[in-house]
């Protein structure tokens, strides 16, 4: 387990879940 790995893993969700948002402002609370 390397924080590296995770830190990757992380901002690749958040700039999907961004990419949501982005489409369903419903999202945007989240």
């Amino acid at each position: 387990h390397g924080d590296e790995g995770n830190a990757a893993v992380e901002a690749k969700v958040k700039a999907e879940v961004e990419a949501l948002c982005a489409k369903f402002p419903l999202y945007s609370g989240m």
